[in-house]
């Protein structure tokens, strides 16, 4: 917690560029759609969300799994250790949940719960 978080730019699934600067209060999701726990959760993002969807090398299924996160979810594609895992210090374990506010780590968790506002300070 309180880490910043590191320089980062990628482009989302609808063309548009994400970078560091712009996320604020904010969750932030790293999720496989090879993880079981990753596609449960997939249906309970209700609130804006920036989800980085490792396609771990079948864009497809990256493709599928991402359609079915829901309309308050922005997704951008990456791959494995990716620039943008590094910048959050994320390293390899899904789903990897993070609440930011103010550029920084706030909240971590590998469950909603975890990182729901009510439990950041």
């Amino acid at each position: 917690m309180g880490t910043e978080v590191g320089a980062f730019e990628v482009t989302d699934a609808d063309g548009r560029t994400v970078t560091d600067h712009e996320l604020d209060d904010v969750l932030v999701a790293f999720l496989s759609p090879t993880c079981g726990p990753c596609r449960r959760i997939a249906g309970r993002l209700t609130e804006p969300t920036v989800a980085f969807v490792i396609d771990g090398g079948d864009r497809d299924k990256a493709v599928e799994y991402a359609a079915g996160l829901g309309s308050a979810v922005r997704v951008a594609f990456v791959g494995d250790r990716s620039p943008v895992s590094a910048a959050f210090n994320a390293g390899d374990v899904t789903p990897t949940l993070l609440r930011v506010r103010d550029h920084r780590i706030a909240a971590a968790g590998h469950d909603l719960d975890a990182v729901r506002p009510q439990h950041v300070r």
